[in-house]
């Protein structure tokens, strides 16, 4: 049409559907389970979703442990270090298909006063990213 907007109603039909012959084809992806973050971790593994911690930067994520662990160690022992190791935090967020591991630096009480926190005084971060942790629990 020559209009400028048009109006679309409201679906209320599935958008799609699993056929029930499947004609012999694997339909992929049919055992998703929805996000859960319960945790069922190695005793090797010291996780803070600490409930008093609100908002916090976020310095790097990675779905390895380890690497995250290494990189806190890194932190706080180099020569030069302005980190405090109370002020350093690994957190969780679990999925059925993956865990992804936060390093977060400092604990505050609002989103707002975190980011701006990080952008006077957080030379270290290339993007000053804000995670609500309490979301990740």
């Amino acid at each position: 049409t020559n209009n400028d907007y048009f109006i679309l109603s409201e679906n209320d039909k599935p958008f799609f559907t699993i056929p029930e012959n499947k004609e012999g084809i694997k339909i992929i992806n049919q055992d998703k389970k929805s996000l859960h973050l319960s945790y069922e971790g190695s005793s090797n593994i010291d996780i803070s979703n600490d409930l008093n911690i609100k908002y916090s930067i976020q310095l790097i994520t990675d779905s390895d442990y380890y690497y995250i662990k290494d990189k806190m160690n890194e932190f706080i022992n180099s020569k030069d270090s302005i980190f405090d190791p109370k002020d350093l935090f690994i957190s969780a967020f679990m999925s059925n298909s993956s865990t992804e591991y936060f390093l977060l630096y400092k604990n505050f009480e609002s989103r707002n006063v975190a980011q701006n926190f990080c952008e006077k005084y957080t030379y270290f971060v290339d993007k000053c990213l804000i995670v609500n942790v309490k979301n990740l629990q």
